[in-house]
């Protein structure tokens, strides 16, 4: 049985990328580099320690 998926008609300017979204988009960069970095010496810690 097949489920059909609508979806939703978008505008243009939905679509649009603003500069807004990039200061956005920059700072989660950001911080999933900051927790990549903390994982890996957390990482780097715990191989240490043994």
């Amino acid at each position: 049985m097949s489920v059909l998926i609508s979806h939703p008609v978008r505008s243009f300017d939905d679509e649009t990328i603003t500069a807004a979204d990039i200061v956005a988009w920059a700072k989660v960069e950001r911080a999933l580099s900051a927790k990549r970095e903390a994982c890996r010496k957390l990482s780097e810690g715990k191989i240490a320690a043994r």
